[in-house]
């Protein structure tokens, strides 16, 4: 269960492209070497290669193009020297022109810019936020073939318990160490349990900070491993415990995707 004193908010770009291809067939022809570096450079409604080749005499010629995903283009290239030099050759692409494009909405990327310029704090610590819970996560799923190799029917529960909670603490420890983490300040706290001889469960507290322009955030990040849960002193059952630590971690990022893109769904 995750506690959050203020809303937050994200940006999802996506973006297409697809290469189409094509060739042409001549009695005298040239052909450009496409082995050279090309890069591709957007012209007007469509993109073309920029390339610095030699073209010589051939019986084909072949281009090719990017357009986005869902145009189709035709393409075609001429060679009047026997040397080319740059931009000699190129693909000139004719996008469908059944296609018809809606003009843009100046207001809507305007309002969508100024929901970005106000959640940019919340956006910049969710995305390390899940940077830390994923390290976590990924680290526990790690772990799980060591768990299979220890033989741990040949140790006590609760030694296989100390073992796994000392693995842990050291990915805890990671964390403190890490100073990549610039947008939120975080404390983690082992719960202390009440009886120590006895097998309970282990509550791993995470208090994230940081700042929302002028105001302070703070939330909480509960990790339960239900060592109670224990159905044998076998590896399957430990790793078990650590699945349902693993599936906490999911929602926990589940929701912070969800809202690092609410604020672009609109009103």
């Amino acid at each position: 269960m995750v506690k959050s004193s203020c809303s937050d908010s994200s940006l999802i770009s996506l973006t297409g492209l697809t290469s189409c291809s094509s060739s042409s067939s001549s009695s005298s022809g040239c052909s450009c070497d496409s082995s050279s570096s090309s890069s591709p450079y957007y012209s007007s409604s469509c993109y073309y290669t920029n390339s610095s080749s030699s073209c010589s005499s051939s019986s084909s010629s072949s281009s090719s193009c990017f357009t986005y995903t869902s145009d189709s283009c035709s393409s075609s290239s001429s060679c009047t020297n026997s040397s080319c030099s740059s931009y000699d050759c190129k693909c000139n692409c004719k996008c469908d022109p059944k296609l018809v494009c809606v003009k843009p909405c100046k207001d809507t990327c305007k309002r969508l810019a100024c929901n970005w310029k106000k959640c940019k704090h919340v956006l910049c610590a969710n995305k390390e936020i899940m940077v830390m819970l994923n390290f976590i996560k990924n680290k526990l799923l790690a772990v799980q073939p060591n768990v299979d190799v220890r033989h741990v029917a040949d140790y006590s529960v609760q030694g296989n318990i100390h073992w796994l909670e000392h693995f842990v603490d050291t990915l805890f420890c990671v964390l403190r160490k890490n100073n990549s983490l610039n947008c939120i300040k975080f404390k983690d706290c082992k719960v202390k349990n009440d009886d120590d001889c006895q097998v309970s469960d282990r509550l791993y507290v995470i208090k994230v900070k940081f700042s929302n322009g002028h105001k302070k955030c703070t939330r909480t990040y509960v990790l339960n491993f239900n060592w109670t849960r224990l159905t044998g002193n076998n590896a399957n059952s430990y790793n078990g415990i650590l699945d349902t630590v693993v599936s906490q971690i999911n929602t926990y990022v589940t929701e912070l995707q969800a809202q690092n893109t609410s604020p672009f769904l609109g009103c």
